[in-house]
């Protein structure tokens, strides 16, 4: 099993203040530290792809709800449940 990207394990970590500031909006998580938020997915994806020196992005929605909505550039790694 692969291990946990940094930025999802810091998002957990960080998720009561996200919460606390940002219920509802996507954020951009680089390593360990969150760098952009946004109401609207569309516009924090495009911000993290024109910012990222990498490629490689983090976008996930922050919600208290358990419904999990998160997008990272590493898409080869997904796999689907059956």
């Amino acid at each position: 099993m692969q291990a946990l990207r940094p930025e999802f394990v810091a998002y957990q970590r960080l998720l009561p203040s996200l919460l606390r500031d940002h219920d509802g909006q996507f954020v951009v998580m680089s390593g360990e530290r969150p760098v952009y938020f946004d109401a609207d997915y569309e516009q924090a994806l495009t911000w993290a792809f024109e910012h990222s020196e990498t490629g490689d992005v983090f976008v996930k929605r922050i919600s208290s709800d358990g419904a999990e909505l998160h997008f990272t550039r590493d898409v080869g790694l997904c796999q689907l449940a059956n």
